[in-house]
């Protein structure tokens, strides 16, 4: 994973860039509400209507973990690039991101999986920018 620089990588392909999760922790103290960008265009809607906030924030070997709202998860394996642009927090180069999430109201199950493109976050305070 890297901040500006393609991550280093051990024998194992564990990251070893410890500043991922302070990055990402960092962005989302800065602004707990967000909008998202999938591979497949915006969550939820039109671009900034819906606002989530983190709820969970983790790193696993291979793995780096989001919560939001307390119902939608983003599961990134061996994301490559996790960096800041401006107001967004973009994480690209993986090799997969599950998104696993609960309807809201119905609280049915819906999963996603993509294999390719680039999951931003951007902050409506700075999304003009």
């Amino acid at each position: 994973m890297r901040f500006g620089r393609r991550a280093q990588r051990s024998i194992a392909g564990v990251p070893q860039d410890p500043d991922v999760e302070q990055i990402v922790r960092d962005f989302f103290a800065s602004d707990r509400a967000i909008s998202m960008e999938l591979p497949d265009g915006w969550f939820g809607g039109r671009p900034y209507e819906n606002q989530h906030e983190p709820t969970f924030i983790a790193m696993r070997p291979h793995k780096l973990i989001l919560e939001l709202d307390g119902q939608v998860y983003l599961i990134f394996t061996e994301a490559k690039t996790v960096e800041r642009r401006g107001g967004r927090l973009i994480v690209e180069d993986f090799d997969q991101v599950v998104l696993d999430r609960q309807g809201y109201g119905d609280m049915r199950a819906h999963v996603s999986v993509y294999d390719r493109g680039c999951v931003t976050f951007h902050a409506p305070a700075r999304r003009r920018n």
